[in-house]
């Protein structure tokens, strides 16, 4: 992954994490999941 992608990604998991609950509720399943998992990571500092 270069530079520029893992610049993406950390642009895309930032809003996320400013998404409501509605709003990853409302996600495709696969989506919703990998939000889900990425906000628990966030809550126990591994990320």
């Amino acid at each position: 992954m270069g530079f520029y992608e893992l610049a993406e990604a950390e642009r895309l998991l930032g809003k996320v994490e400013d998404w409501s609950e509605k709003e990853v509720k409302e996600l495709p399943r696969f989506y919703r999941e990998k939000a889900e998992q990425y906000r628990e990571l966030r809550k126990h500092g591994d990320t």
